[in-house]
């Protein structure tokens, strides 16, 4: 559960920005969530974008307060 994020950052990597723009149904979860708000984030800061890059920055950032024992693979969200 949760690893449509590997979508998303498979996208930036190949500098898809506009694909990942057009990716719905984020997952769940403190870590995946980061992962993918990092995505989409970038994306829109790739595009021009940058107010929206930086209240997709805000989310994880909340997020990590939020939730700082969140783990993935072992590792927190801090």
């Amino acid at each position: 559960e949760g690893g449509n994020f590997y979508e998303a950052l498979t996208l930036v990597r190949f500098g898809r920005f506009e694909d990942v723009l057009e990716l719905r149904d984020p997952p769940e979860g403190t870590v995946f969530r980061g992962l993918w708000d990092f995505g989409k984030g970038y994306a829109h800061l790739r595009t021009g974008d940058e107010g929206t890059a930086r209240w997709y920055l805000q989310r994880i950032r909340t997020a990590v307060e939020d939730d700082p024992e969140a783990q993935f693979r072992g590792h927190t969200a801090e």
